[in-house]
């Protein structure tokens, strides 16, 4: 039998390159829309509160953000109290996109859970929740920002 841990990068690899691929004549690269959902789901973020949101390492953000940036789908100003600091907003380009990328998971989501039940996708989202919450626990999350 094969472990889990072994299926799941494989699984989650090929429905990030559906989401790619679905979202490619949109102009938004493999990746992105994960940070573009995060700023419609909390607004404006700080650079890193975006990385933590997405659980992402800053330095792969940043160049995400350039390329969104120079896609005119984000912009990015120093924070008001720390001019250090870089606040991200999508712009009105971005949100225009909004439906396009949700259109795109929920695509990606049909073809995804082709065959199963409701039952099944219910439980399937409970077992994944699971899984991310017993990793968690053993301490994953903490591991991954510093590498090996």
């Amino acid at each position: 039998m094969t472990p889990i841990t072994c299926l799941l990068r494989p699984a989650a690899r090929s429905a990030a390159q559906l989401v790619g691929i679905l979202l490619c004549d949109a102009g938004v690269l493999p990746g992105q829309e994960q940070l573009l959902q995060a700023l419609w789901a909390h607004g404006d973020l700080r650079q890193t509160e975006l990385a933590d949101a997405c659980g992402l390492d800053p330095s792969t953000v940043t160049k995400s953000l350039q390329r969104l940036e120079r896609a005119g789908l984000v912009h990015r100003a120093p924070a008001v109290d720390d001019r250090r600091v870089m606040v991200v907003a999508t712009t009105e380009t971005g949100e225009a996109l909004r439906d396009v990328v949700q259109a795109a998971i929920a695509e990606a989501d049909r073809l995804a859970l082709e065959g199963l039940t409701e039952a099944e996708k219910e439980m399937l989202k409970r077992l994944l929740g699971r899984v991310q919450d017993n990793l968690v626990r053993a301490g994953v999350e903490r591991a991954l920002p510093g590498g090996c």
